[in-house]
């Protein structure tokens, strides 16, 4: 054991077996002794960081400094702890380097220039683009957006750390409490049969560390920002759960069609601040719809848009081959068209 003294004046390391590494322990950025060197250690370590890593070796009874390249018949290797600029790969704590390091003084000029606020409507985009690499199903781009959200989560952590409002611990801290708190299925006493009641556990934990004494906060609580439609079925949601519901689809169906009516009739007036109104409780009674009958709002419409420009692709690619454009038709001619592509389905 003395033949491996640490030849540095580190008093902290992380101790492994070269024969069985875990990449990501190796990433960590850490000092990290590695004993049993093997070739299998020498290609993990290569393909983890940069040829000019500098490190320590032991061979020939004595600890050598060396890179990459100098260990062929050594025993054991001390890496000294790595920046993000001497990998290949990476772990978490370099994406939260490189960030800190980009807003520092040696950074980059924008990223020291923004703040939560500034960089806010990019949480909402890269959500979206992260929602569309799921919906295509693509690996890829998922692996990819799923970075850039975490890139804004780390971002506005750091910047509110520079602020001294609160630290990434802060956040790691508040996070597992609650996953842990709102798990009381799982980690206390409550008992749940399926995920149904799981969720009812977690709603209900929810409400107990918001200390909400009323419904109504409870709906206040829901996201302005939200898409409407998000929004519109949330509230609906937990309106319900307040007791505050219809019986039955068929008392949904007929606040849609009452509503309906009453847009009619503000068209009639002519009056157009009734009739935005008036839609409104239109489109709220149909989300409401949506939700009693477990249809997400938010997916139905944008299952309805696609479906709509993919009709609409097919009546142009047929005015095209006509050599006519939508100008060039009637209504009962693009009437037919439709229906024609509609049909084609």
């Amino acid at each position: 054991m003395q033949d491996f003294m640490i030849p540095t004046e580190s008093k902290t390391y992380l101790t492994l077996d070269g024969k069985n590494l875990d990449k990501q322990l190796l990433l960590l950025p850490v000092d990290i002794l590695i004993k049993d060197f093997c070739a299998d250690t020498q290609a993990c370590l290569k393909q983890l960081f940069l040829d000019g890593l500098q490190l320590y070796y032991f061979a020939d009874g004595l600890w050598q400094k060396g890179t990459l390249a100098d260990l062929m018949d050594c025993r054991a290797v001390f890496i000294p702890k790595q920046g993000f600029l001497t990998k290949r790969h990476f772990c978490y704590q370099d994406v939260m380097d490189v960030v800190e390091f980009l807003r520092g003084p040696n950074g980059c000029p924008w990223d020291r220039a923004q703040t939560s606020e500034a960089i806010r409507t990019n949480v909402i985009e890269e959500a979206y683009e992260l929602v569309d690499a799921i919906n295509l199903n693509s690996v890829p781009k998922m692996t990819e957006e799923v970075g850039d959200v975490l890139l804004q989560a780390v971002f506005i952590a750091q910047m509110e750390a520079d602020k001294g409002k609160f630290t990434p611990d802060d956040v790691y801290d508040g996070l597992c409490t609650k996953l842990i708190t709102r798990h009381s299925h799982i980690f206390g006493c409550d008992e749940a049969q399926n995920d149904s009641d799981a969720l009812n556990v977690w709603e209900a934990n929810k409400q107990k560390e918001k200390r909400f004494t009323t419904h109504t906060e409870n709906l206040q609580d829901v996201p302005h920002c939200m898409s409407a439609l998000l929004r519109a079925q949330k509230v609906g949601k937990r309106a319900s759960k307040a007791g505050m519901d219809w019986q039955d689809a068929q008392g949904v169906t007929d606040k849609c069609l009452e509503e309906i009516k009453e847009v009619l009739s503000a068209i009639s007036q002519k009056d157009n601040g009734e009739i935005e109104k008036e839609i409104g409780d239109l489109l709220f009674s149909v989300v409401n719809l949506c939700r009693f009958l477990n249809v997400t709002a938010e997916v139905a419409l944008t299952g309805a848009i696609e479906k709509f420009i993919s009709r609409f692709a097919k009546v142009e690619d047929k005015l095209i081959a006509m050599d006519k454009t939508f100008s060039d038709c009637t209504a009962e001619e693009l009437e037919q068209l439709w229906v024609e592509a509609k049909t084609s389905e």
